[in-house]
């Protein structure tokens, strides 16, 4: 292998803008005085718009990178090791972090010439500011390592948010031969901060928790204190990063032709089309999904993204990948484009699951006449029947329940048809966060059923993840969609089920508050709305009931200065031939439809 000290190094850093905003200025001032010369600074951003100083850039060869907003971390750690494929290794550089200037050259020189990997073993922990060093801590560095570009393009991180790097060396340390090229050592050349935002569950009640006085760290500690409060004074008073100034719309890059298939922008979402014919300023075109003809500015169209120009072999593409591209998509608006490429991703996450047998993670669907039940998740106990029928064990009921969120305790079991299973793969947060996009994407594109079945999936995959932590991420995150689709559909007794169950998991949480509000109050707001169409509607059963059989109901019957609503009004104008009893069936008929209407409306 060449000479690591030669190598190039792409420093990966991960923002939200504007979040952390001062914290950030310093972890990028203090890449900036790495002593390493060959250095880039790469960072993905999924927040607001944002953009380098141009002195910076004169300085630095460095690039900001647009994710997708609310991407995990371990997504935006793979756009940004892809981002600069021919640097020759990929360095962690955390946001709320600092690096001491040799740290990058001491990775370079403990890394060696066939090392894959180099972490530290040690750190300093500051507590909220940079300058309040409360002392070191032992462990496995792995959010501050460098590692060889070619492993983490081929490997890539998970797309989770916790313990992502942990995930990415097991799997590095378990291919032949690798774990004896991963290189350790216990320089202290790395700081730490620890706060409310990133504390782990272990430390958030004690934060000074693990953590060794800094008389046992040795001499070289006070040098180290000293140049963290120099870096940390340059990075307030120096702003590096800085929010973006909106650009003028541009037009398509790519020159549009007859018959070339396109996107076109229709408000807030957007459809594929097809262009048959264009002038200076408009393009006719017919939709591709049903064949309508579209007239609509140019600045309105846009080519399709390379990826989706390529025809894809289910064996050359992986379900990551085509979430990613979905991801892509879904930002787009297309909303049908993104929905089929999470169908094909759960297509071939589903397909690779193990052979179905006994211990296998699956989810069963309720047979089609159950309306009262929904899809759980369960483990097969045996097979019987040749494997036509399957005996399952339930995990516990996270879909059904009532208001009071009372869930069904687990361990009951069932003897179900094989075709009602549904297999879980090896990685059933993919698996979940598949299903979770495809409710977000069928909720924005108007659906109203489908949102609830799709998070109603997550959910019960999420039970399926082994990981305590990141199962309790990812139900919050579902049983928060479902919530929101149910709202939709005016259901309010199952989106108080899901924010009960929510506010169990986070009781502070702002956003489940913000959300059991709203619950409640749209469900005042029908309420109020089926009273008033409730009386309405009793003053004009008074009116029909008074006029008689064989004469018309004028309305003069009702009391003065009630109107009636529209619905009502057309059937006054009706003559009442009818009977008293077989009118009051008809009108009892459009009652309950005006009150389901009603029920319909109030979101």
């Amino acid at each position: 292998m060449e000479d690591a000290a030669d190598g190039r190094v792409n420093c990966v850093m991960l923002v939200t803008w504007p979040e952390r905003r001062e914290m950030i200025q310093q972890a990028i001032e203090s890449f900036a005085q790495q002593t390493h010369p060959h250095k880039t600074l790469t960072i993905v951003n999924d927040g607001a718009p944002c953009v380098l100083s141009a002195d910076f850039v004169r300085e630095h060869r460095a690039a900001v990178v647009t994710a997708p907003r609310g991407a995990s971390i371990g997504f935006k750690r793979n756009v940004g090791a892809r981002a600069m494929a021919d640097a020759d290794f990929v360095a962690a550089f955390d946001d709320d972090d600092l690096s001491l200037p040799t740290r990058l050259a001491t990775h370079i020189a403990r890394i060696g010439r066939d090392g894959v990997s180099h972490r530290f073993t040690r750190w300093f922990i500051a507590i909220g500011a940079l300058d309040s060093i409360a002392g070191f801590e032992w462990g496995s560095g792995y959010g501050a390592s460098l590692i060889r570009t070619e492993a983490c393009v081929r490997i890539g991180w998970p797309d989770q948010s916790w313990c992502e790097d942990h995930a990415f060396f097991r799997q590095l340390s378990a291919e032949p031969g690798m774990a004896a090229r991963m290189r350790e050592s216990d320089e202290l050349l790395y700081f730490h901060r620890r706060h409310s935002a990133n504390a782990s569950a272990a430390h958030r009640t004690d934060v000074r928790q693990g953590l060794l006085p800094l008389q046992l760290a040795g001499t070289d500690c006070a040098v180290a204190l000293r140049l963290v409060r120099e870096l940390s004074a340059l990075g307030a008073v120096r702003s590096h990063l800085c929010d973006a100034q909106p650009q003028p719309q541009q037009q398509p890059h790519s020159p549009l032709a007859v018959g070339q298939c396109v996107r076109v922008r229709l408000g807030e979402r957007a459809e594929r089309a097809t262009v048959a014919t264009i002038d200076e300023e408009h393009a006719e075109l017919f939709a591709e999904k049903d064949g309508r003809e579209l007239r609509v500015p140019l600045a309105h169209v846009c080519p399709l993204e390379p990826f989706e120009l390529r025809a894809h072999a289910t064996d050359a593409v992986s379900p990551i990948q085509l979430k990613d591209e979905g991801n892509a998509l879904l930002q787009l608006g297309d909303y049908d484009a993104a929905l089929a490429a999470y169908a094909l991703a759960l297509k071939l996450a589903v397909g690779s699951a193990p052979p179905l047998g006994s211990g296998s993670r699956v989810l069963v669907r309720p047979p089609p006449d159950a309306r009262a039940r929904r899809i759980r998740a369960a483990l097969v106990g045996t097979l019987e029947r040749c494997g036509a029928m399957a005996d399952v064990v339930y995990e516990e009921d996270v879909v059904g329940g009532g208001a009071d969120c009372a869930q069904a305790p687990g361990d009951e079991d069932e003897l179900v048809p094989r075709e009602r299973l549904i297999a879980v793969c090896d990685d059933p947060a993919l698996q979940a966060r598949l299903y979770m996009n495809s409710a977000r994407a069928s909720r924005k594109r108007g659906d109203r059923l489908e949102p609830i079945a799709w998070a109603e999936r997550a959910l019960c995959c999420a039970l399926h993840v082994p990981d305590g932590e990141q199962r309790e991420q990812l139900l919050a995150k579902a049983l928060y969609l479902l919530a929101g689709a149910e709202l939709v559909r005016s259901n309010f007794a199952g989106a108080e089920a899901a924010a009960a169950r929510g506010l169990k998991l986070a009781p502070n949480d702002r956003e489940w508050l913000a959300l059991a509000a709203s619950v409640s109050r749209k469900r005042a707001d029908a309420q109020r709305q089926n009273r008033r169409l409730a009386k309405e509607l009793s003053h004009w059963i008074g009116g029909v009931m008074r006029a008689g059989p064989g004469r018309p109901s004028t309305g003069h019957d009702c009391d003065a200065g009630d109107a009636p609503s529209a619905p009502l009004a057309q059937a006054e104008r009706r003559p009442v031939a009818l009977g008293r009893a077989a009118c009051l069936s008809a009108v009892l008929v459009l009652a309950a439809a005006l009150g389901m209407s009603a029920s319909a409306r109030a979101f």
